[in-house]
């Protein structure tokens, strides 16, 4: 995920999976806005997963294998040259907890 700000409404794109809900690219393109998909695909994890940022303009993408990739979405947000990256768990509930596996992490600027 690439963050703006840390605040809760800011500005943000992301790349998820979930087993339930399958892969998608969201994305919320203004301050305290809503969020929006970019991209859906079916699946589930395990996946790999890839943001790219080439200015305003992130491009997700998904591979089940690491080599073969498919472009989930392209979405263009205005945001600062500083980013906040992060890696999002949630559970879609706020009375459960959940747990993320990640693993063969980079980030490269």
């Amino acid at each position: 995920m690439f963050r703006e700000m840390h605040d809760p409404g800011s500005k943000h794109v992301m790349v998820i999976v979930s087993t339930a809900r399958g892969l998608a690219m969201q994305y919320r393109a203004g301050t305290g806005g809503a969020s929006a998909n970019a991209g859906l695909r079916p699946g589930g994890a395990p996946e790999w997963l890839r943001l790219v940022r080439s200015g305003d303009t992130f491009t997700g993408y998904a591979s089940e294998d690491g080599a073969t990739w498919q472009t989930l979405g392209t979405v263009t947000v205005p945001m600062d040259a500083a980013l906040f990256v992060g890696l999002p768990v949630t559970s879609h509930s706020a009375a459960t907890a959940t747990t993320g596996v990640f693993d063969n992490l980079s980030i490269e600027q």
